[in-house]
């Protein structure tokens, strides 16, 4: 086409080349928006799965506080079974004072023994046992209850089913007399240093036997089964007590707290009883004959 000196700045194509360059365009444009849907799914996909990473992420912390409040409950549910139900925790407060039994003779557990004075703690109005060998325990100390316990004939353990036995024997058999407090307090020290077989309780009954003449009638054999193997039902409530403040090195104490049965004194009095009775008699006197004289 003429345009005078000018050229036409477009040029002209055939039918056939001008559709075919049409169809090419098309074509890209087709490619293009096609790579930016598919771009634009893949940020889609992307994004849905941060969504889902932040709420996984969210559920795992709850799930986890979930847990964990669904152990602190299971955990206090399994203490509660696990507590016996003849055990409670005490929080009374008292001070000690102490009585001298005199000298006892000396007592070994081992490696450690026991002589010179013997000592019997008061505590809430009660009397008291040492548990520690070797602490100590001045008058005016103060104590708090920590434990109390009601054992009977089925208490086991390594320790408490001993104790249960000793307080019993004490407190039945030997009706809370010194020297029965004495062979208590020796055999509650060799439990409470581990020294509970048969062999070494019996020992240590041997010894207090020795020293202070207990049970004379009975041998050692026989106070063992009279306090370790008693027969039918019986209880032991007792209550165990640690020094308030700083209680390092102090003795941990055990007190009976059945109550103690009042003695009456037996005063034989004589019975005085005077009964008068009366009688009349009519004597009617008679000869040899018979007739009335």
């Amino acid at each position: 086409m003429n345009m005078g000196n000018r050229k036409c700045p477009f040029r002209l194509v055939e039918p056939e080349r001008a559709f075919f360059v049409v169809r090419i365009s098309e074509r890209k444009g087709r490619t293009w928006v096609f790579s930016f849907a598919v771009r634009l799914l893949k940020l889609r996909q992307e994004r849905q799965i941060l969504l889902f990473k932040e709420r996984t992420e969210k559920f795992m912390k709850l799930k986890s506080k979930i847990t964990r409040i669904i152990s602190f409950v299971l955990t206090v549910a399994l203490l509660c079974g696990v507590v016996p139900a003849n055990y409670k925790v005490a929080s009374a407060a008292s001070s000690v004072s102490l009585t001298s039994l005199g000298r006892k003779g000396t007592v070994n557990f081992g490696s450690k023994s026991k002589s010179g004075t013997w000592w019997q703690m008061h505590l809430n109005g009660k009397k008291a046992f040492c548990i520690d060998l070797g602490y100590t325990c001045h008058t005016g100390n103060t104590y708090a209850a920590q434990e109390t316990h009601h054992w009977d004939q089925d208490t086991g353990g390594e320790k408490h089913g001993y104790y249960a036995k000793i307080i019993r024997w004490y407190v039945l058999d030997k009706k809370r007399s010194n020297k029965g407090f004495v062979l208590a307090q020796a055999l509650i020290w060799s439990v409470a240093e581990g020294r509970n077989s048969k062999a070494q309780l019996k020992d240590v009954i041997k010894q207090v036997k020795n020293n202070i003449g207990i049970s004379p009638s009975k041998t050692v054999d026989e106070l063992y089964e009279a306090i370790f193997e008693p027969d039918g039902n019986w209880t032991a409530d007792l209550t165990f007590w640690q020094k308030t403040g700083n209680s390092k090195k102090y003795q941990r104490l055990l007190t009976v707290d059945a109550e103690e049965s009042e003695t009456i004194p037996f005063e034989p009095k004589s019975i005085h009883d005077y009964t008068f009775y009366r009688q009349r008699i009519t004597v009617l006197k008679k000869d040899e004959a018979g007739k009335g004289l």
